[in-house]
């Protein structure tokens, strides 16, 4: 069923070409405005545009952020339960020329500044929210949101994960903590946005189970008396992070002071600063024959590292709303750095300029973002992306998009001292180039083609050492997002992912090629429709590849050349209620365990969960 995967691929094209029989619903919350116009809505840092916060809170597809990522995993497989290692499904590296330190495996559940939102409510806004985790543990988060003045906004949000898993030594916990907040004066001259991030994942390392033949022939169906590698093995990582920006704006406009609906020219000038600390410990006791090399006399080991850094901007900005929507900002960067492991020290200096364009001229839009590094160890690092959009109908949207990266690799790849691991690397810079199409039909469906070329591309090989591809990389990837809705009630949502990496590199950046999500599911209200409800199915799948393996001793994944994973097909079965201002998810998660076979991994010697049946609540408050 599986194998034939050209079948599947024609079946939605020809899926695309009947789209126009099917009406689309378009999500509320995805509407945008350049001014407040609703009673709540929400913004990013330099986003000239507000959300609508759907105040019905009638989203019944949350299901996907079941996560401690609290995001769509799709194209990741978590190594175990909530909280653990992500194996990264398709091409997954950093961009960023100002941040040269990750939490690699875990990255994704630590938060990042064009994650985080800005809110501007009229009345209080909470949000509590609860996912039933894996055998014992849950995830709870509540946040809150309220304005002291009409253009003075905080916000306090606390999330709690604790997550034992199936297996031994696999417990998570997590304790993540942040608080923003905005400021606009009463004549618009001057913005101020605040946050503070404090986060702290400990994990329990197990190296997986010792002996898969135990599990593939399922001769011992309680998960936690199976062997693991590592018994005692942890990790603890931690993620500090403060940062304030502020604008002023220099001439008074005739849209502030006198007619509100006359377009409005400016000039501004402004300011970044962040502070950002990091740092990740790995500890455990000498296990004879897991790690083959040891450089410590003592009988158990403790890894660390860390990055400090301090980050300074400042910038002029103008925007020309006379020009039917025209921003131009321009500036210059610091960076001061100190990174650290076992015995290893470095700190640093970066001196950069930076650079954003945006232009609207009826259905066209053009943006484009430079960075660039002048001066310090990381000179001539270079970050260019330009896109043009062209709405061509109503809903349907065209965009082309170029991006050109040239960064050193993470510091981490570049020197180590550790007891089980040491190296030290003259690595060349990362060189990349993607090119990419989307195509929009409208805001739910589309096609995204992109074409990635990569030189010096920085891997672990078999020995775990960083090594650096010296031939050119390419990866060609289609993805495709096609929802459809019969009689009103009736959904059929799908997402395919079909990527190639040309045969020179398949051998260090191994890829399924195929990735698919379908759902099926009813939509409908009862009593008078004070209940909604949403019950259906849903089939995620990935082709057999020749996986990564994860290392618990530097918490990311290595091409070791194990074997094949993959080829299974999980189902699960879902359903969601909206009652009043509460939405209750139920899920039964892998609910064919066992009709194939048990030979489902994420990673090698790690599998997926077994069978589960879930539940999760969010409760919204406006008062």
């Amino acid at each position: 069923m599986f194998k034939n995967h050209s079948l599947g691929f024609l079946f939605f094209l020809v899926a695309i070409l009947s789209n126009s029989l099917f009406g689309q619903k378009k999500d509320p919350q995805i509407i945008t405005s350049s001014e407040p116009r609703f009673s709540h809505q929400y913004s990013y840092l330099h986003e000239n545009k507000y959300h609508f916060i759907d105040t019905l809170f009638d989203n019944l597809k949350e299901y996907h952020k079941w996560n401690n990522a609290n995001s769509d995993l799709f194209e990741f497989s978590p190594i175990g339960s909530m909280g653990t290692a992500l194996n990264p499904l398709s091409l997954n590296q950093s961009s960023n020329l100002w941040t040269y330190y990750n939490f690699k495996a875990y990255d994704s559940y630590f938060l990042k500044q064009n994650q985080i939102k800005y809110y501007n409510v009229k009345s209080p806004l909470t949000q509590a929210n609860y996912w039933m985790g894996y055998d014992v543990g849950q995830k709870f988060q509540i946040y809150h949101s309220q304005n002291i003045t009409k253009d003075w906004n905080f916000l306090i949000d606390y999330a709690r994960l604790n997550d034992l898993g199936f297996y031994t030594n696999n417990l998570s916990k997590q304790v993540s903590f942040l608080a923003t907040s905005s400021y606009k004066s009463p004549n618009s001259r001057y913005k101020a946005y605040f946050n503070f991030i404090n986060q702290n994942l400990h994990v329990e390392e197990n190296g997986g189970i010792a002996a898969d033949s135990v599990f593939e022939q399922n001769l011992q169906s309680i998960r936690s008396l199976l062997l693991v590698n590592l018994q005692l093995d942890n990790r603890s990582m931690r993620n500090r992070e403060l940062f304030f920006n502020h604008e002023f704006k220099f001439n008074r406009s005739v849209k502030d002071s006198l007619d509100s609906t006359k377009s409005s020219n400016s000039l501004w000038i402004g300011h970044d600063f962040t502070f950002s600390r990091r740092s990740d410990t790995y500890r455990g006791l000498v296990n004879s024959g897991y790690y083959t090399n040891y450089f410590n006399g003592t009988d158990s080991y403790l890894d660390s590292s860390f990055y400090t850094s301090y980050t300074n901007s400042l910038y002029l900005k103008t925007i020309l709303e006379s020009l039917n929507d025209f921003e131009l900002k321009l500036g210059a960067k610091n960076l001061i750095y100190s990174y650290g492991t076992d015995s290893y020290l470095t700190n640093g200096t970066a001196l950069g300029i930076f650079g954003q364009l945006y232009g609207r001229i009826g259905r066209f839009q053009i943006r484009s973002n430079l960075d660039y590094i002048l001066s310090g160890s990381l000179r001539e690092s270079l970050d260019f992306s330009s896109s043009g959009s062209l709405r061509v109908f109503k809903s349907a949207k065209a965009t082309l998009s170029y991006k050109l990266n040239s960064r050193y690799p993470d510091f981490y790849y570049q020197a180590n001292y550790s007891d089980n691991f040491i190296w030290n690397n003259d690595l060349r810079k990362i060189n990349s180039n993607e090119l990419r199409l989307d195509l929009f039909w409208n805001k739910e469906n589309g096609l995204r083609i992109s074409n990635t070329t990569i030189g010096n591309f920085t891997y672990y090989d078999e020995q775990i050492n960083p090594k650096q591809h010296r031939a050119l990389l390419n990866l060609v990837k289609l993805e495709l997002y096609q929802n459809f809705k019969f009689w009103d009630f009736l959904h059929f949502d799908n997402r395919l992912l079909y990527q190639v990496v040309d045969k020179a590199g398949e051998d260090v950046l191994p890829l399924p090629k195929i990735l698919t999500r379908n759902s099926v599911y009813f939509e409908f209200s009862l009593f008078k429709k004070a209940l909604k409800c949403l019950v259906g199915g849903e089939l995620k799948y990935f082709s057999k590849y020749n996986s990564p393996s994860y290392i618990p001793a530097i918490g990311d994944f290595a091409v070791k050349n194990e074997g094949e994973i993959g080829n299974y097909p999980f189902v699960d079965v879902f359903a969601n209620f909206k009652i009043s201002s509460a939405v209750v998810f139920f899920k039964f998660e892998h609910v064919n365990q066992g009709l194939n076979s048990y030979s489902y991994y994420a990673s090698h010697h790690y599998p997926f969960p077994d069978r589960i049946f879930r539940v999760g609540i969010s409760w919204r408050f406006f008062n």
